[in-house]
């Protein structure tokens, strides 16, 4: 589903779609590519401004941003939707849990030794 970075929901992650910028302003492309609002690059809106909902806190890969709702609205977003990090993607689930190795740097810090049993 694709929608605009200010309608999309709070909290729920998205990506980059496109940017599209108003024909009155076509710099806001340019300026919102520049601080990463690029195709594929994960999003998400963070807190709407009381009151009247603006500015937006609007997270973009690691940086986080206060935009203006005239300047989110440029940003086509797609939602992710059972997307995890690290787990390949929606159907391939978590990752399955097998025997955890013994003896490791983790049984020594927490003060358990290097037990191989």
């Amino acid at each position: 589903m694709t929608s605009t970075l200010d309608q999309h929901p709070l909290g729920e992650p998205a990506s980059v779609h496109a940017v599209l910028p108003p024909a009155d302003a076509p710099e806001w492309g340019r300026w919102l590519e520049e601080i990463g609002f690029i195709p594929g690059e994960r999003v998400t809106l963070m807190a709407r401004g009381m009151p009247g909902g603006d500015p937006l806190m609007v997270r973009v890969g690691d940086s986080t941003f206060a935009l203006r709702r005239a300047e989110a609205a440029c940003v086509q977003v797609r939602a992710l939707v059972d997307v995890q990090p690290g787990f390949g993607g929606p159907s391939a689930g978590p990752p399955q849990a097998g025997p955890r190795p013994r003896g490791g740097p983790a049984d020594v810090l927490v003060g358990r030794g290097a037990v191989n049993d």
